[in-house]
């Protein structure tokens, strides 16, 4: 994969509903030219690792983690973020199967991405039942579930076996986050009806919080990663 200079990286990424924050017309296309850039040099490994993991924390904060539940009103109205999220994720899984990925020995990266794609698989899969069989890959809600439930085990199985096999410290964070979510599952299948929706904070205690009433879009709960949150 080509190297991608701090300039490539899109404004939005650098500051967040600032100024310079580009159209989503222009970052999906700017997205788009990155595959077919990884698709033509093959797993030619990353070099300018600093560039890629603000693009891909900014792709986890801005895309992954703003997708929203299904709704009757939201159907036929976020084609553009369904879009945006599908390349996203295909981008993400072009990085994801380097020979040496750029979350490699980065355990903020991959915690993030953790939550963020486990946020993305809950609210995505409640779009499971919309289907439209004349909706083109990319404006199908109903593919984002497997692909993010795919590349999310991928992150995983590679934190725990080849390239990470010698690094004790990777397999040990990917079964500490694989506690952590059975945990979380177990507390969650435990809590009242009456209690969602949820915080759900996976780093911190306690994990689950009552989320304020006006979240009636959010029938699960928002997943946050210290101050930041995944709010649908």
């Amino acid at each position: 994969m080509n190297d991608l200079p701090s300039s490539y990286v899109p404004a939005t990424f650098q500051t967040p509903d600032g100024e310079d924050a580009v159209a989503p017309k222009q970052l999906l296309v700017f997205l788009r030219s990155l595959i077919q850039k990884s698709a033509a040099n093959g797993d030619n490994p990353v070099h300018d690792r600093p560039s890629w993991v603000t693009m891909i924390s900014g792709l986890a904060d801005q895309v992954y983690g703003h997708f929203p539940y299904f709704t009757s009103i939201k159907q036929g109205t976020t084609n553009e973020r369904i879009t945006l999220t599908h390349v996203s994720l295909d981008v993400l899984d072009h990085v994801s199967h380097q020979s040496r990925p750029i979350w490699y020995d980065g355990e903020d990266l991959v915690k993030k991405l953790f939550v963020r794609l486990l946020a993305l698989c809950v609210s995505a899969e409640s779009w499971l039942d919309a289907t439209n069989a004349s909706l083109a890959d990319h404006l199908d809600p109903t593919t984002l579930y497997s692909k993010a439930t795919n590349i999310l085990v991928h992150i995983l199985c590679q934190l725990l076996a080849s390239p990470f096999r010698r690094e004790t410290s990777q397999r040990i964070m990917a079964h500490s986050l694989l506690w952590d979510v059975l945990g979380l599952a177990q507390d969650i299948l435990s809590t009242s009806q009456d209690e969602f929706p949820l915080d759900i904070w996976i780093y911190s205690e306690p994990h689950l919080r009552r989320a304020p009433t006006n979240k009636v879009d959010t029938p699960v709960g928002c997943f946050h990663i210290d101050d930041a949150s995944n709010s649908f």
